[in-house]
């Protein structure tokens, strides 16, 4: 018997690839009986090919099925049918079963649908913003990964200065000219709808702002 599943470390979804898969069978098969054409793929995601390498404990019995050839967001699944493969003894295999064999490849970039700009209870000057996504995005534990939609580094605020104009242009390029950083204190994520809760350091003075919700380089699906 054997039984194929999303390999431990698999994104689900994913927009990385190869896509990977695990095979492992109840006792150790005639390896030379067991290749790419006894993989069953059925994808969503384009016209998907499959690899498969013997892995640890390399004892006849696991193998990691890679998976590339995905052009559109969908899924792949991996399977294994009945009688394709052979153990030592020359018994053909079972099908296989699955707790969990399919991947969804992810092509489509989260969006920022819009942002409201909040007042603070005590009416001294808005004390947040609300940033709502097209769709989920990560939120990882604590608030410093690169890629959390918590960070307070993903979101630049800038004030502009005496010129009137906002010189900063994006957040890889950082604060430029007279313009005035605002400190974001903290960031809070809730679903659904998926969407940022921008906690100001202290309440907006008067004045001209531009929020940059930082892209390509951090906030991620």
């Amino acid at each position: 018997s054997v039984t194929v599943e999303q390999s431990a470390g698999q994104s689900d979804p994913t927009s990385s690839t190869p896509i990977l898969f695990t095979a492992t069978f109840n006792e150790a098969i005639d390896t030379a009986t067991f290749t790419a054409a006894d993989i069953t793929l059925t994808s969503t995601a384009g016209a998907v090919s499959a690899n498969v390498t013997e892995v640890a404990p390399n004892n006849g019995t696991t193998f990691e099925i890679q998976v590339t050839g995905m052009t559109t967001s969908g899924t792949v699944t991996a399977s294994i049918i009945a009688g394709v493969v052979k153990d030592l003894g020359g018994n053909d295999n079972l099908a296989s079963t699955s707790a969990d064999n399919v991947v969804t490849y992810d092509t489509t970039s989260p969006n920022v649908i819009t942002t409201t700009l909040q007042a603070s209870y005590n009416s001294t000057g808005p004390g947040y913003f609300m940033v709502y996504f097209s769709e989920e995005v990560n939120n990882p534990a604590g608030n410093t990964d690169p890629d959390d939609v918590t960070n307070p580094a993903n979101y630049l605020l800038i004030e502009k200065g005496t010129n009137g104009t906002a010189d900063t242009a994006s957040c890889l390029g950082g604060v430029i000219a007279d313009d005035i950083q605002v400190s974001v204190a903290s960031v809070d994520y809730f679903t659904p709808p998926p969407s940022a809760k921008v906690n100001l350091a202290a309440p907006l003075a008067t004045g001209n702002y531009r929020l940059f919700i930082c892209g390509t380089t951090s906030i991620v699906d």
